[in-house]
């Protein structure tokens, strides 16, 4: 086994292109090591999405680059990917988000691990339900009604 190191990320970043069934990329600043994988899958013949939040902001000039250069498409919901998770009413992480909080914050607050709940961030702003102003998260109150209101008339297949 080779060491990871920063160098050997492009080789490995090829390989998981290559095995995969595409990249979606949802945050990728301009130089991030995503864009890596991304021409390496658009080389691979392998569909490259990418998702760009609200605002301006450089977490998302990688993303904003892979579209303009025709490498990736860009999507604004999950649902496409069949990437819907069920939210629950009562999550105690929206419950929480009424006011700003930062991912330590949550994570002390909740005790839940950063790792988790960073990814479970992600996914409730890719659904628009929270937004995220440096390292601030907050609860976006009428998009969550939104959701709710769609959740109540369009279940998902598995509730049908």
């Amino acid at each position: 086994w080779e060491k990871a190191d920063k160098h050997t990320f492009p080789r490995r970043n090829r390989l998981i292109s290559g095995i995969s069934e595409g990249v979606f990329v949802v945050e990728a600043g301009e130089n991030s090591g995503a864009l890596i994988t991304a021409y390496y899958a658009k080389e691979q013949n392998r569909p490259v999405y990418v998702h760009v939040g609200y605002g301006i902001s450089e977490r998302w000039e990688g993303c904003i680059k892979l579209v303009n250069e025709g490498v990736a498409k860009l999507v604004g919901r999950v649902e496409k990917f069949g990437l819907k998770e069920e939210v629950q009413e009562e999550d105690p992480v929206l419950l929480a988000l009424n006011t700003p909080k930062t991912l330590s914050e949550l994570s002390q607050l909740l005790g839940m691990d950063e790792r988790e709940l960073h990814q479970k961030l992600g996914f409730y702003e890719l659904e628009g339900l929270i937004t995220r102003n440096g390292s601030y998260y907050l609860r976006l109150k009428q998009e969550w009604d939104e959701y709710q209101t769609h959740q109540q008339f369009f279940p998902s297949f598995e509730e049908i």
